[in-house]
């Protein structure tokens, strides 16, 4: 990641990938995440996004497609 500039779409892919791989795994930190973030320190700035503003399709593409999990 360019160490000046915000998270690319790569980047918040990957993040939401471990998110909801994560999810799936049944583990009780992942039941009251509400958010997915990525702290630069170089910048102080933290990027955030609710896991409630990704679109419904976008999490089942990656998780049919990407994740090859189906529905969870």
């Amino acid at each position: 990641m360019n160490q000046t500039s915000p998270p690319s779409k790569e980047h918040l892919l990957k993040l939401l990938v471990h998110y909801l791989m994560g999810a799936g795994s049944g583990l009780p930190q992942f039941r009251t995440q509400t958010h997915l973030g990525i702290f630069n320190p170089r910048l102080n700035t933290a990027y955030r996004v609710a896991i409630d503003d990704v679109p419904k399709d976008v999490i089942e593409t990656v998780r049919c497609d990407i994740i090859g999990s189906g529905k969870i």
